[in-house]
C-alpha cells in the first residue's frame, strides 16, 4: 500500500489540487425526546445529504476511480448555539461519498490500486465508497474525455441518543457545528493517473425544543358526597382534582382520556352504576365526558401561551341522576389519563 501511495505521488505532485466549496448543509429539529431530520436520506442505514452537491469544475479525463478522504476527518464535534452554550463533544463517524455520475457513459474496469474500503460499489448512475482512506478498486473508462462526476455528496452517521444527551438542559435554540472534510477521487490521462482533492464542509444544525413532561402532582381525594335533594327525589355530587404538570413545554400539554365507560359501579352489586361527567374549564374542549359518555379523547391546555415550565389545570367529575336508579352503597370507578407535551 505504501508504495502504490508513493506512486501517485510521484506523479502527480505538481498536479494536486485543493479547492474549496460550498458547505453540505444537514438539518433537525430535537424536542420530546427524538430527533427528526430534515434533508437527510439513508442508504444501508447511514446517512446522506437529502441534496447533492455540485463540485468545482473537474478536470476532463480519460477514466477515474472514486475515493473517500485525503486525511482521516474529525470523529467527534460540539454544538455551539442557544444563549451562547454549548454541548459536551458528539461522536461523529465520516463514513465516505457517495458520487452521480448521470448522464455520462462509463465502461468498467479492475483498479489495481483500489484498497482500504468496506463498501466499494458501483450501480450507475451512483458510486458508494467508504472507508478512511478508500481507493475504489473499480475504474470508469469514459467514453470520451469528461468530467468524471456530476454531483456528490458525504455519507456519515451519528447516533441520535448522543445528540439529545448533550443538548440534556441546554436553552432553548439553534445549535450548529461544522465538521470539514478533504474528498479524494483520481483520474488518469494519458497514461498518468493522478488525483485531486475537494475541500469541503458538513454544517450540522440542530433546532433544539426541549419539549419535556418531568412531573405530575396531582391533589384532590376523588370523594363524592352525595347531596339529596328530596323535593326533586334527585342525587348530584361533585369533585375535583387540581393537577400541575411540571417540565419545559413551548406549546402546553396533551390530555388523553381512555376509551370506555365513564361510571361508578355499586361495591357489593355491579349491575348499579351512576353515570358520570368529566369537565376541564382550562381544556381546549371543557366537557369531555358527558353522563359516562367519552365525547373527547384527546384535548389541548395551554396550546399557543409559548415556553412554560408548569401548566395547570383541573378537572372537575360530577353526576346528578334521579335517586331511583341506585340503591344504597358505595360506589368507584378508577381512570388513568395520560399527558404529554405538545407538539
Amino acid at each position: 500500500m505504501l508504495k502504490h501511495i508513493s506512486f501517485f505521488l510521484s506523479l502527480s505532485i505538481l498536479a494536486v489540487t485543493n479547492i474549496a466549496h460550498a458547505a453540505f448543509e444537514v438539518r433537525a429539529k430535537v424536542q420530546s425526546n427524538t430527533v427528526l431530520w430534515d434533508n437527510v436520506t439513508l442508504y444501508k442505514g447511514k446517512k446522506l445529504p437529502s441534496a447533492w452537491g455540485t463540485p468545482p469544475s473537474l478536470q476532463a479525463s480519460e477514466s477515474w476511480a472514486a475515493g473517500t478522504f485525503a486525511v482521516q476527518p474529525q470523529s467527534s464535534m460540539r454544538l455551539i448555539g442557544g444563549s451562547g452554550g454549548g454541548s459536551q463533544p458528539i461522536a461523529i463517524d465520516i463514513l465516505g461519498v457517495q458520487y452521480n455520475t448521470s448522464g455520462i457513459k462509463f465502461a468498467q474496469s479492475s483498479n489495481p490500486i483500489g484498497a482500504d474500503c468496506n463498501i466499494d460499489e458501483v450501480h450507475l448512475p451512483i458510486v458508494t465508497v467508504t472507508g478512511a482512506s478508500c481507493i475504489s478498486s473499480f475504474r470508469l473508462i469514459n467514453e470520451k474525455k469528461s468530467s468524471p462526476f456530476i454531483f456528490f455528496r458525504p455519507m456519515f452517521d451519528i447516533q441520535e441518543s448522543d445528540i439529545i444527551e448533550a443538548l440534556a438542559g441546554q436553552a432553548e435554540g439553534i445549535y450548529s457545528a461544522s465538521v470539514p472534510i478533504i474528498i479524494r477521487y483520481y483520474y488518469e490521462n494519458d497514461g498518468v493517473m493522478t488525483y485531486r482533492n475537494i475541500n469541503e464542509v458538513i454544517l450540522f444544525s440542530f433546532d433544539y425544543q426541549p419539549v419535556q413532561l418531568d412531573s405530575v402532582t396531582v391533589s384532590g381525594d376523588g370523594i363524592m358526597n352525595p347531596i339529596y335533594n328530596t323535593a326533586q327525589k334527585t342525587i348530584s355530587a361533585e369533585t375535583s382534582y387540581d393537577i400541575t404538570a411540571n417540565g419545559y413545554f413551548n406549546n402546553g400539554i396533551v390530555l388523553t382520556m381512555p376509551r370506555g365507560d365513564y361510571q361508578m359501579v355499586n361495591t357489593k352489586n355491579a349491575s348499579m352504576v351512576i353515570p358520570y361527567n368529566v369537565q376541564c374549564a382550562q381544556c381546549g374542549t371543557a366537557i369531555l365526558v358527558n353522563e359516562g359518555e367519552l365525547k373527547q379523547q384527546t384535548s389541548a391546555i395551554s396550546e399557543g401561551v409559548g415556553v412554560q415550565t408548569e401548566v395547570n389545570f383541573t378537572l372537575k367529575f360530577d353526576y346528578d341522576i334521579e335517586g331511583s336508579s341506585v340503591i344504597s352503597g358505595d360506589y368507584s370507578d378508577t381512570i388513568t389519563i395520560m399527558l404529554e407535551p405538545g407538539i
